[in-house]
C-alpha cells in the first residue's frame, strides 16, 4: 500500500495530562484560525493540531453519512478520537455531540533520556529531535554472538554488505539491540498499523519483530538500496494490541559516516534514522494517527591511552618473542598472514581498536562493544576478522581505496591517536597527521552526537616525516599512583630533537649524563674500541688496516725473473737477516737460503720466501695468495715493533710496498683479544668507509678475502643530505636503494697515518638493496660524525620547530581550565619526569631525525625519519608495563651501563620502563614498538554520554 511521503504525514500531538473522558472539544467555522485545545487537568498547555485536521480538508471514508473527525485527546501523545457524524457535509457544531466510536493511541517510544528504560512520559521529550544530551542511541552491531559471521552484516571492499544476518541469532545478541516500544493502542478494531522509514534510513538498519532470540527481520537491510532516493519503505505491523505494549528491536549495519559504492552510486550514512508508527483505517491509506522517533547510532570512540590494556596484539614473527615477553599475559600473538608484506607486521596500522556503547536496556548502566576499525589498507589483512571477532568485540571494515589506488599511509592507525580527556573535551580529542584521505577524515568527523563532536579531530602538519604518522613524534603515558596533588593522570611524551643534539654535544649535567666521546660509536652491539691507523695496504688480494706495527707486502715474481744469489734484507726489530735465493744449493755464509727451482711460479717463490722469514724472524705472514703477494707484519708493539722490516731488495721485480715502521709512540692494538667484526674510518684519510673484518691479528686487521665480497662501503662522513648533494649522506642509505655509496671488495681509499677508526664486535644493519642484490649495510657511525654534521644539526633544528608547532596545537586543542591552558608546558626538558613535576605535562625524549635538508633550511617533504629507534614510539599496557625500543645509541652498555638516549629516557619515565631490541624486526622496516602493536583497552567506567553536558562542542 502506498502511503503519502513524509511531508504529508501528520506529526504527533504533544503529551497531555487529561484522560480521554476529560477531553474538551473546540469548534470553529471553516477558514478561522485553529485555537489551541486545552484539557482541564493541564490548563494553559496547548496542543498542536495535526495537518489536515481543518474541517474543510476532511475526507469521507466511504459514501454516506460516516465521516472520521480527528480530535486530540489525552493522556499520551498521538492519541486521536474517532467520532461518527450523521450529517454531510460536515457541520462543526455536531462534533461536540458526536458519539465516541473509539480512542486510538499511536505511540512509539524509545529511551530518549538514556537511562536504559523506556518510560511513558519521561521519554516523550524531544523523541523526534535528539541532541547531544538526549535522544535514543543504538549500536552498529558488528560483533559476533551467533555464527562465525558478524551479527548484522559483513562488508565488502566497496562498503556494501557481503551478507546480512536477518534474524536475532543468539540470546547474547539481544543485548546489542536497542528496544522500540509500541504502546498499547487503547482500541484496535478496524485499525491497520504500519512502520515506515525513508529508504536511505532503512538500508542502514535492521528492525526486528521482537527483542528476543530468534526474532525475524521486520524491515530494513541492504535491499532497501534498490529504492529511489527519498522513497518510503512501509511494512505492516502485526501484533499491535489494545491492552499490551509491543517491543521491537533495532540495530545498525553501519557506523556514522559510512560510505559505500563509488561515483554516482556512492551513498553516505549520517548515523541518524527516523521511524514512524502510522495508524490507518483498515483498507485506507490515509494516516489517522502517527508518532515519529529519531535514533542515533552510537559513535565509534577511541579509548584513552591511559586506560589499562586487556590485550596487546602483535604479529608472531622472527623477532616478536622479546616484545611478547615484555607485555607478559596481555600479549596476543597472531600468526603471520600467508601473503606477508613488510607493513603487515605493524598492527597499529591495521586497526584502531575503539568502542561504541548505548544505555543497557536493563537499566544497568551501559552496554557496548570493542570495535576494531580496519583502516583502508590494500590488501586488507585477514587477522582482525580471524582473531578479534567475538562477543562484544566487533570488527568494522572501512571500505578499501578504489581499485588500482594504493594505500594512503596517512590513513593508517599510527596516524590516529587520542589526546586524553580534559574538562573541555571529556572524551579527549583525536590527533591526526594532515594527509589523511578526505573519505577517512570525513568518517572520523562524522562520529558525533546530536550534531556535536565528541572527540573532535585535531589536524597537525607532519608532511616533513617520511611516514607522516603522529606516533612518530607524540605519545601518551599513564602515570603511576600515587600522583602529586593536581597532577594529570598522564604525560604527553613528545620527541625533542633539540635535546638529542644537546646530549651529543654537552650531555645533561643536571641529570648526571656526560657527553659521549667523539671516538665512540652508535648502533653497535657488544664491545667497541677506537684507535688511529698507522697505515693500510690494498693489494690485488688483500686489504688491511694496521695499528702500531711495521708492516708491508712483498710481491714476488716467478723464479725465471730472479738470479741465483739475489737477496732480500729483512729486520724484525731485534735482528736483521739476509735471505738469498738459491738455485744451486750454494749460498753466502750467514745468509738464509731460499731454495728455488727454475720453473717455480710466483706463488711458489712467495711461499718459500715467506716461510723462511717466519721461521727465522719474529714476524707474521698474514696472507699468501696465488698472485705471489704476501703480507709481513711485526709481532711486537712499541719501539721494536715500529722498526722498518725491509732494509734492502736486490731485484726491482720483487715489489716491496709499505715496509715501514708505525708511529714510534704507538703501543698498537692486539686485535686478537676480541671478536672484532666491523671497522669504520671516521676521520682522516679514507673517512666514511665502513668494512667487514674477516681476520684479526696482533696489530692489524684483514678486511677482505675472496670469500667475503663487497665488504667495504664508502659513504660520506655525515648523516643528513642536503638537497644539492642528494645521495651523499648516510641517511640516503637507511631504507632506500644502495646509491650514493660505493661497494668494493677492498679499501676504496686507503687509510693513512692520520686516519681514526672505530672497531666493534658487531654492528646493526639496514637492509638496503644494491644492483647485485640485498646487502646488510652496517649502521655503525661515530659520535664525532654526528656531532660535527652541520646538515644533521640544521635538519634537527628544523624538526624541532615543526614539533613545537604540534605541541602548541595540542595545548590549544584541549582548552582551558580556570582561564589557563589545561596542559602545562614549562619548556624545560631537564625536569620532565613521572615523579610529580606539576609545571609540565610534557615529557621530552631525545629523538634524532635523519632526512634531506632543502636549500631554504626546511626539511624536504616526506624525507625525515628517526635515525635511532624512536623512543616516543612506545606502548603501555598499564603504568607499570611500558615497553620502549632500545636505541643502541652509543657509547654502548660496556662503556656506560646503558646507551645514552636510554639513560635519559629512564630518568624521565622511571626505572619501571622496559627496553627491548627491535631494530631488525621493526626499526629496520620504518617502525617501532607502538607501530607493531594494537592495544585493546578497557573503556572508561562512566558511560561516554554522561560527561557531554560539560564539554561537547
Amino acid at each position: 500500500m502506498e502511503l503519502p511521503l513524509f511531508p504529508e504525514i501528520v506529526r504527533p500531538l504533544p503529551a497531555a495530562a487529561a484522560t480521554a473522558n476529560q477531553a474538551g472539544v473546540s469548534t470553529w467555522s471553516a477558514g478561522r484560525a485553529k485555537p489551541a485545545l486545552e484539557f482541564p487537568s493541564n490548563p494553559g498547555r496547548p496542543l498542536r493540531w495535526m495537518p489536515g485536521s481543518d474541517f474543510t480538508r476532511h475526507r469521507r471514508v466511504a459514501a454516506g453519512a460516516l465521516t472520521v473527525v480527528l480530535v486530540a485527546v489525552g493522556p499520551a501523545s498521538g492519541a486521536v478520537r474517532l467520532a461518527q457524524m450523521s450529517t454531510s457535509p460536515l457541520d462543526p457544531a455536531s462534533i461536540a455531540t458526536a458519539p465516541a466510536a473509539a480512542t486510538v493511541r499511536a505511540d512509539l517510544d524509545v529511551d530518549t533520556n538514556r537511562n536504559g528504560q523506556i518510560e511513558d512520559w519521561a521519554d516523550e521529550e524531544l523523541e523526534d529531535a535528539p541532541g547531544a544530551t538526549s535522544g535514543a542511541l543504538f549500536l552498529a552491531n558488528c560483533d559476533r554472538d551467533g555464527t562465525e559471521r558478524i551479527d548484522a552484516a559483513a562488508l565488502d571492499a566497496e562498503g556494501r554488505p557481503a551478507f546480512e544476518s536477518r534474524s536475532v541469532e543468539s540470546l547474547h545478541d539481544v543485548r546489542d539491540l536497542a528496544p522500540l516500544l509500541v504502546r498499547a493502542t487503547g482500541a484496535a478494531a478496524g485499525i491497520a498499523w504500519w512502520l515506515r522509514m525513508r529508504a536511505d534510513d532503512a538500508r542502514a538498519v535492521h528492525v526486528f519483530e521482537g527483542r528476543r532470540q530468534g526474532a525475524a527481520l521486520l524491515m530494513g537491510g541492504f535491499d532497501a538500496a534498490s529504492k529511489a532516493p527519498g522513497e518510503i519503505v512501509a511494512v505492516p505491523l502485526l501484533g499491535v494490541s489494545e491492552k499490551s505494549d509491543l517491543e521491537l528491536a533495532i540495530e545498525s549495519l553501519y557506523l556514522p559516516g559510512h560510505k559505500s559504492g563509488r561515483g554516482k552510486q556512492e551513498w553516505e550514512f549520517d548515523g541518524e534514522v527516523e521511524l514512524e508508527l502510522v495508524a490507518t483505517l483498515t483498507g485506507s491509506s490515509t494516516p489517522i494517527a502517527t508518532d515519529r522517533v529519531r535514533l542515533q547510532v552510537a559513535p565509534f570512540l577511541l579509548v584513552p591511552p591511559t586506560q589499562p590494556a586487556r590485550r596487546i596484539w602483535m604479529q608472531s614473527n622472527d623477532g616478536s618473542a622479546a616484545l611478547a615477553d615484555a607485555f607478559g599475559g596481555v600479549a596476543g600473538l597472531v600468526e603471520q598472514d600467508p601473503a606477508d608484506a613488510a607493513m603487515y607486521r605493524f598492527f597499529q596500522d591495521h586497526v584502531e581498536i575503539g568502542f561504541a556503547a548505548m544505555p543497557d536496556a536493563g537499566g544497568a548502566g551501559w552496554h557496548g562493544m570493542h570495535i576494531a576499525l580496519q583502516t583502508p589498507l590494500v590488501p586488507l589483512p585477514a587477522w582482525p576478522g580471524r582473531e578479534l571477532l567475538a562477543p562484544d568485540r566487533g570488527v568494522y571494515r572501512w571500505r578499501a581505496p578504489a581499485t588500482g589506488v594504493a594505500t594512503n599511509a596517512c590513513d593508517m592507525g599510527g596516524n590516529l591517536e587520542l589526546i586524553p580527556p580534559s574538562p573541555a573535551w571529556p572524551l579527549g580529542r583525536v590527533l591526526i597527521g594532515a594527509g589523511m584521505s578526505d573519505d577517512f577524515l570525513s568518517f572520523l568527523r562524522a562520529q558525533r552526537i546530536g550534531g556535536a563532536a565528541v572527540q573532535g579531530p585535531v589536524l597537525v602538519d607532519l608532511g616533513w616525516l617520511r611516514v607522516g604518522h603522529v606516533d612518530e613524534i607524540v605519545n601518551f603515558l599513564p602515570t603511576p599512583e600515587p600522583r602529586a596533588v593536581g597532577a594529570r593522570p598522564f604525560k604527553v611524551v613528545i620527541a625533542q630533537p633539540g635535546y638529542a643534539l644537546q646530549l651529543l654535544r654537552e650531555g645533561d649535567p643536571r641529570r648526571g649524563l656526560p657527553a659521549p666521546a667523539d671516538d665512540t660509536a652508535a648502533f653497535v652491539i657488544g664491545p667497541q674500541a677506537a684507535g688511529r691507523a698507522s697505515n693500510a695496504l690494498r693489494t690485488t688480494s688483500s686489504a688491511l688496516l694496521f695499528d702500531g706495527v711495521a708492516h708491508g707486502s712483498i710481491h714476488c715474481p716467478s723464479a725465471a725473473a730472479l738470479r741465483d744469489g739475489e737477496t732480500v734484507s729483512v729486520h724484525d726489530g731485534k735482528r736483521r737477516l739476509v735471505f738469498e735465493f738459491d738455485f744451486d744449493a750454494a749460498t753466502t755464509p750467514d745468509n738464509v737460503a731460499v731454495a728455488l727451482k727454475r720453473n717455480d711460479v710466483a706463488a711458489d717463490v712467495s711461499a718459500r720466501l715467506s716461510a723462511a722469514i717466519v721461521e727465522n724472524l719474529n714476524l707474521v705472514v698474514a696472507l699468501s695468495e696465488a698472485d705471489g703477494t704476501f703480507i709481513l707484519a711485526n709481532r711486537e708493539f712499541g719501539t721494536q715493533g715500529n722498526q722498518p722490516i725491509i732494509e734492502a731488495v736486490a731485484n726491482e721485480r720483487l715489489v716491496v710496498r709499505g715496509m715501514v715502521g708505525g708511529e714510534a709512540e704507538s703501543q698498537g692494538r692486539d686485535f686478537t683479544k676480541q671478536d672484532w667484526r666491523i671497522v669504520r674510518i671516521f676521520d682522516g684519510q679514507g673517512k666514511g668507509q665502513i668494512a667487514s673484518v674477516t681476520h684479526r691479528y696482533k696489530g692489524f686487521l684483514n678486511i677482505y678475502s675472496p670469500k667475503h665480497s663487497n665488504s667495504v662501503f664508502q659513504t660520506a662522513s655525515m648523516v643528513a643530505d642536503r638537497e644539492a648533494g642528494f645521495g651523499n649522506g648516510l641517511q640516503h642509505l637507511l631504507y632506500g636503494a644502495l646509491t650514493g655509496a660505493e661497494a668494493s671488495d677492498r679499501w676504496i681509499v686507503e687509510p693513512g697515518g692520520d686516519s681514526a677508526y672505530i672497531v666493534a664486535t658487531e654492528a646493526l644493519t639496514w637492509h638496503t638493496r644494491g644492483p647485485t642484490g640485498a646487502y646488510g649495510f652496517p649502521t655503525m657511525v661515530s659520535i664525532s660524525e654526528l656531532k660535527h654534521d652541520a646538515s644533521l644539526a640544521a635538519l634537527n633544528d628544523s624538526a624541532q620547530r615543526n614539533i613545537d608547532r604540534v605541541r602548541a596545537a595540542i595545548i590549544d586543542a584541549m582548552g582551558e581550565t580556570g582561564g589557563h591552558p589545561f596542559l602545562r608546558d614549562d619548556g624545560e626538558p631537564g625536569d620532565d619526569s613521572l615523579c610529580g613535576d606539576l609545571d609540565d605535562d610534557f615529557i621530552r625524549l631525545p629523538v634524532l631525525f635523519a632526512g634531506v635538508l632543502a636549500a631554504d633550511g626546511s626539511i624536504q617533504p616526506r624525507s625525515a625519519e628517526a635515525l635511532a629507534p624512536n623512543l616516543v614510539n612506545f606502548q603501555a599496557s598499564d603504568p607499570a608495563h611500558v615497553v620502549f625500543p632500545r636505541t643502541h645509541f652509543g657509547p654502548g652498555v660496556e662503556v656506560s651501563g646503558l646507551d645514552l638516549f636510554e639513560r635519559a629516557a629512564r630518568l624521565a619515565v622511571g626505572e619501571g620502563a622496559q627496553f627491548i631490541d627491535e631494530w631488525l624486526t621493526y626499526h629496520d622496516r620504518v617502525g617501532e614498538v607502538h607501530c607493531a602493536t594494537a592495544a585493546e583497552r578497557e573503556p572508561p567506567a562512566m558511560a561516554w554520554w554522561d560527561p557531554l553536558p560539560g564539554g561537547s562542542r
